[in-house]
């Protein structure tokens, strides 16, 4: 994941083809918009390389479809509007908007935003298939180390 200006300034089929090379399955750019992508969507077909979009919780069943059909390998789904990082509360609102998720696409689903405890895992489990909780994990990473993550990890299961 990373934003569009590091890849426009890198060069976009340079970018792709590097991150294919390396081993990159996906690239997330949360600030691309469709409408822009073109480049990037002819890039990660000629490296076979998943481009992942973004479904917000306002956003029209109409536009998850056109996403969907652009998209690969899965579809992040932004758990609520705003900024990362700060803890989401997962209710029936929730599982209305993974409803509408998984009517507008085939593909897996990954819910990220706000997701910090074992509880917010277990509320997704069998609602999404990927939980994605990077400002957690990269916080106790950066406060007490690989071990402390890897066990903050180990626990969410």
């Amino acid at each position: 994941m990373t934003y569009f200006n590091i890849i426009f300034k890198f060069g976009v089929e340079k970018f792709v083809k590097k991150s294919a090379e390396i081993g990159v399955a996906g690239i997330i750019l949360p600030d691309l918009p469709l409408e822009e992508a073109g480049e990037f969507l002819r890039a990660c077909e000629k490296f076979a390389v998943a481009p992942i979009f973004l479904f917000t919780p306002n956003m029209s069943e109409k536009r998850m479809r056109e996403i969907s059909a652009a998209a690969a390998g899965f579809i992040y789904c932004q758990s609520r509007t705003g900024v990362t990082g700060t803890r989401t509360k997962f209710d029936d609102a929730e599982k209305k908007y993974i409803a509408r998720c998984r009517r507008n696409t085939n593909l897996p689903l990954a819910m990220g935003f706000g997701i910090q405890k074992k509880s917010d895992v277990d509320f997704l489990k069998n609602k999404v298939d990927i939980a994605i909780c990077c400002t957690a994990a990269v916080k106790i990473l950066k406060k007490n180390g690989p071990q402390k993550m890897g066990e903050f990890l180990q626990n969410l299961r």
